[in-house]
């Protein structure tokens, strides 16, 4: 069950997180995934962070969070850029 699998990820690996909508902040567990993205820069191949958070569906409906809202996680504010509902949760991008 999706829901369930979410859950367990969370659960396991999850590290507290706060979202933030209309000033209403909820206190969640989050695993956060940082990856690094290469592109090329005046020729020169750099790499940038591309942050990400994963909740479980059930935490992050509760929310309401959307595009624009916030998301705190290890002392940094992060704003929302899309949501996706996956197989492992709700995948949330963000931008710093």
């Amino acid at each position: 069950m999706v829901v369930g699998l979410a859950t367990g990820i969370v659960g396991v690996l999850g590290e507290p997180a706060i979202i933030t909508v209309a000033g209403i902040p909820y206190n969640l567990m989050a695993v956060f995934r940082e990856p690094y993205v290469g592109m090329t820069v005046a020729g020169v191949l750099v790499e940038r962070p591309d942050p990400s958070v994963l909740f479980s569906v059930v935490d992050y409906g509760i929310t309401g969070a959307k595009s624009g809202d916030t998301v705190m996680i290890r002392g940094i504010t992060y704003i929302i850029v899309a949501a996706e509902t996956r197989e492992d949760g709700v995948s949330v991008v963000l931008r710093g």
